[in-house]
């Protein structure tokens, strides 16, 4: 590309001069002192304007965040506070039914022994089951909350070992038959040997 000058003279190097001063250096610039201080705090406020925009920035964000950290925190406390009172309101509750429950439990005892079969019920049972080739050696009760446990101990009169497990399993056939308050055959056992045996009744109330 050709640019042609039609201007002859030496005014243009007037013109020149200046104007290539403009790209020199700081050092080698024409530019007077006073321009070039100008220039130099220009460009330190640009960068002291970039800088401060970019902590602000930085400072917005971490406080932004700081805001939200808090608001959490204070839902949790919320929350805590909530299944404080909730468990408080619990426990006095319980504490108040343990109290209630305390209260009532002599009429509770009294309950269980009216629904406890009496002693003389069960007695009247036994005294009811086929005790055919049977002999009754002891009866031992117990009393268990709403039921009376029994020990059935005895042996059978029997010569041969099957008529000695015979005349047994009538005993416990009849237990199971005769008997009108249907006790619970806990536990049983017969020695062949010599035909003695234990049983292990529980009486409830029907």
């Amino acid at each position: 590309m050709q640019v042609s000058l039609d201007y002859k003279g030496t005014e243009l190097h007037e013109y020149l001069l200046p104007i290539g001063a403009l790209y020199l250096s700081s050092k080698e610039s024409f530019l007077p002192e006073e321009y070039r201080r100008f220039r130099f705090l220009r460009s330190v406020l640009t960068l002291n304007a970039v800088i401060s925009g970019v902590l602000f920035v930085i400072c917005l964000m971490i406080g932004i965040n700081n805001i939200i950290t808090i608001q959490s925190v204070k839902t949790d406390i919320r929350d805590l506070l909530t299944k404080y009172r909730v468990f408080t309101a619990f426990v006095q509750s319980y504490n108040n039914s343990v109290q209630e429950a305390k209260a009532l439990s002599p009429l509770r005892d009294f309950i269980q022994k009216e629904k406890r079969p009496s002693v003389s019920a069960v007695l009247k049972e036994v005294s009811g089951y086929s005790m055919n080739n049977i002999e009754i050696k002891a009866i031992d009760l117990s009393t268990q909350g709403d039921s009376i446990s029994m020990r059935l101990s005895g042996r059978t009169d029997s010569r041969s070992h099957k008529e000695m497990l015979l005349s047994f399993n009538r005993l416990l056939s009849s237990i199971k038959r005769d008997s009108l308050m249907e006790p619970e055959i806990i536990n049983k056992k017969f020695s062949v040997s010599d035909g003695s045996f234990d049983i292990d009744l529980r009486f409830r109330e029907r």
